[in-house]
């Protein structure tokens, strides 16, 4: 999978420990105007990495502490192909873990593009989506399925 950083015991995205991936392009769709405001801008001035599904499940595996996977940081549905392919190789693996990816898009874009399809296919493991785009200067919100604050109040976790 191609990502801008990959990290791991990150606390802040998901109520467990999380092992996360920077997803590579954004359309700026949060903030057309001025895509400096985005509280993921800096993320965009990494270079991208490739690195193997495996590698990713392995580095996952081997570490105690992690206990999902949260795809985030820019747009991952502008990956979908390869979040997709990450998941079904977990699947195939046996790895045993909840998948978060957070997205910009609401639910009914997620939908209408086509992105809830590919990934309504997938079964063997729990996938969580955080819907809504980063409105700049909200408060943030506490949200009980993600288990964390999100910064925006039209943001929400769901289990799909």
């Amino acid at each position: 999978m191609r990502v801008r950083k990959m990290l791991t015991e990150r606390f802040q995205d998901y109520k467990e420990p999380s092992l996360y991936l920077a997803a590579c392009f954004c359309d700026w769709k949060c903030c057309p105007d001025n895509p400096y405001v985005c509280q993921n801008h800096p993320v965009a001035k990494l270079s991208v990495t490739e690195i193997p599904d495996d590698e990713i499940l392995d580095a996952y595996l081997t570490d105690p502490i992690t206990k999902a996977i949260v795809i985030a940081g820019l747009e991952p549905l502008l990956q979908i192909h390869e979040v997709c392919r990450l998941i079904r190789r977990a699947i195939e693996r046996g790895v045993q873990t909840t998948f978060v990816i957070y997205t910009g898009y609401t639910k009914c874009e997620v939908r209408r593009l086509g992105f809830f399809d590919e990934l309504k296919g997938i079964s063997g493991v729990q996938i969580v989506m955080k819907y809504g785009r980063y409105v700049p200067g909200q408060q943030p919100h506490f949200d009980e399925v993600l288990g964390v604050d999100l910064a925006s109040d039209n943001q929400y976790g769901e289990v799909i």
